[in-house]
């Protein structure tokens, strides 16, 4: 007869004891998933960060390149390692007109910002969050570095691109 009872009591239900550990089990998947949620949200961030940080890089990069292509023979001096405002990368390339014009760059070291100024205009800002912008020449190739940085300290890292360049005028 007491076969009967406990199987009876068993029927209505589920214990205490049962409901508190099925919780507890639902309770470290649901904190598993959060925690694999928030570690994915996370880490897009991050790629969304160094992908910004390069593509600036890359286009700053693109736009000195593409000058320099275009400089006028022998206007390339002995260039600055690290263009800034005190020293500034100094060129000259030829306009839409075939007039020579006087370009600039140069990496201010408080903004971090790359600026270009062509003649007498007005410096605009190229790029931003730049850490480095290397220039060194050797023979009639120049070559150049531009290093954009990610996020903040401790965990700050950076990313560099490097292009060399023969200006077409050089060559003639």
């Amino acid at each position: 007869m007491m076969k009967g009872r406990a199987g009876a009591r068993r029927s209505r239900g589920v214990t205490l004891i049962e409901l508190v550990v099925a919780l507890a089990l639902v309770s470290l998947v649901m904190a598993a998933a959060v925690n694999m949620l928030l570690q994915s949200a996370a880490n897009e961030a991050a790629y969304r960060e160094q992908n910004a940080a390069q593509q600036n890089a890359r286009s700053a990069a693109d736009v000195v390149t593409d000058d320099l292509r275009g400089a006028v023979k022998n206007s390339l001096p002995t260039p600055p390692g690290n263009p800034d405002q005190n020293s500034p990368l100094v060129f000259q390339i030829y306009d839409d007109a075939g007039t020579a014009k006087t370009v600039r760059y140069w990496r201010h070291t408080e903004s971090h910002e790359l600026y270009r100024q062509l003649g007498n205009g007005s410096p605009a800002v190229i790029a931003r969050h730049l850490s480095g912008f290397g220039v060194s020449c050797v023979n009639s190739t120049v070559s150049i570095t531009v290093t954009a940085t990610l996020g903040s300290a401790p965990e700050q890292s950076s990313v560099t691109v490097c292009a060399d360049v023969v200006p077409r005028n050089a060559l003639s």
